[in-house]
C-alpha cells in the first residue's frame, strides 16, 4: 500500500468521525461531485422550503440521497427522519428515482430498528427500494477517486520521498512548540512491545504511516541527544506527550483519530506534507518509545 494512501485514508477516517450536520452534508456532497462528475446533481435548500427531501441526486443510477449525521442516534428521531424524509422524497421526487438511499455518520452499521424500517419500506407497495450507505460504502466511493480527486477531497498527503527526507532541522521548531504546553508528572517510560499497532486497534494506514515515521524517527533521538545542558527535555515532552494521548482517548476518540490529532498538535493543520512528515517522525518515535498509546502487554493482561 502506498504511504500517500495509507495517509488520505486516516484523513477520511478522522474527518467522517469529525463531521456532524451540515459539515457531513458537505463532506458527502465533495465525494459525489468527484465521483460521479458527470451525473450528480446537488439541491441547495430554498428557504423555508428546504431541500424537498432531496441531498442530492444520483440521475445515471437512479439514486436520491438524503444525509443524515446525528451526533448520536436516538430510536425516536431516527425512525421519526426516516419515515418523514422517504415519504417527502416520495412525494416531490418519485419519478426521477428507484433507490432511496439513506446516508449516515454510523461506523459501522446502523442500530437495528433502521435496519429493520429500511427493509419494510423497501418490502412495501411501493416501487422505491430503500438502502443505507455508512463508513464503508462511502470510503469504497472516496477511494476510487485518483490521486487528483483524493488531493482535492483529503488535501496534499505525505510521501515516502517527504518521510525519508525529515531532518533534524524539520523537528526542531515542532519540539519548541510543544514545549510551551502545560507540564505535568513524569509517566513510566518502557520498550516497544511487537505486537503494539494490533493491541491499539489502529487500522492498516495507520500502521504504514507510524511505520514509516519511526524510519525516520532517529533524527528526533539525534535532537535530544544534541541537549547536554537539558537532560530532562526528553522525558518532559514525553510526558506532554502521553497527556495530550490520554485526554484524545478519555474522550473517546477512535485510535486512528487520535493519531491523526497528534500529527496536528505538533506541525498545526494548515502545514506543507513535508512538514507534516517531520509531525508524524515525532508522534511515531513517542509511539515507539511508549510515551503514547496503550503497551500491548498491559492491554493483553
Amino acid at each position: 500500500m502506498q504511504v500517500e494512501r495509507a495517509w488520505w485514508g486516516l484523513r477520511f477516517q478522522v474527518r467522517f468521525l469529525k463531521e456532524t450536520g451540515d459539515g457531513f452534508e458537505d463532506f458527502i456532497r465533495d465525494i459525489m461531485r468527484l465521483r460521479f462528475p458527470d451525473e450528480y446533481t446537488s439541491v441547495k435548500p430554498a428557504g423555508r422550503e428546504g431541500d424537498w427531501k432531496n441531498d442530492g441526486l444520483l440521475t445515471n443510477q437512479r439514486r436520491l440521497l438524503q444525509v443524515y449525521a446525528p451526533e448520536g442516534f436516538d430510536k425516536r428521531k431516527t425512525l421519526a427522519k426516516i419515515n418523514a424524509d422517504y415519504s417527502g422524497a416520495v412525494d416531490a421526487w418519485g419519478d426521477l428515482f428507484d433507490t432511496w438511499t439513506f446516508v449516515t455518520n454510523s461506523d459501522p452499521g446502523l442500530p437495528p430498528y433502521a435496519v429493520a424500517r429500511l427493509q419494510e419500506l423497501s418490502d412495501g407497495d411501493g416501487p422505491h427500494k430503500c438502502e443505507a450507505w455508512d463508513y464503508g460504502q462511502l470510503r469504497r466511493l472516496a477511494f476510487e477517486l485518483d490521486d487528483e480527486g483524493l488531493t482535492e477531497l483529503l488535501g496534499a498527503a505525505v510521501t515516502i520521498t517527504e518521510l525519508l527526507a525529515v531532518e533534524v532541522r524539520d523537528v526542531i521548531p515542532m519540539l519548541r512548540a510543544i514545549e510551551v504546553a502545560p507540564a505535568v508528572a513524569l509517566a513510566d517510560v518502557s520498550p516497544v512491545p511487537p505486537d503494539k499497532l494490533d493491541a491499539n486497534g489502529l487500522t492498516e494506514d495507520a500502521e504504514l504511516l507510524l511505520l514509516s515515521g519511526m524510519r525516520r524517527a532517529p533524527a528526533v533521538q539525534t535532537y535530544f541527544d544534541g541537549q547536554p545542558m537539558r537532560p530532562l527535555f526528553r522525558d518532559d515532552l514525553g510526558t506532554r506527550f502521553s497527556s495530550k494521548y490520554q485526554s484524545l482517548r478519555d474522550a473517546d476518540a477512535a485510535p486512528d483519530e487520535i493519531l491523526a490529532a497528534l500529527v496536528e498538535w505538533v506541525a498545526g493543520p494548515a502545514l506543507m506534507p513535508v512538514q507534516q512528515a517531520a509531525a508524524l517522525a515525532v508522534v511515531a518515535f513517542f509511539f515507539e518509545q511508549c510515551d503514547i498509546f496503550e503497551d500491548a502487554t498491559k492491554v493483553n493482561q
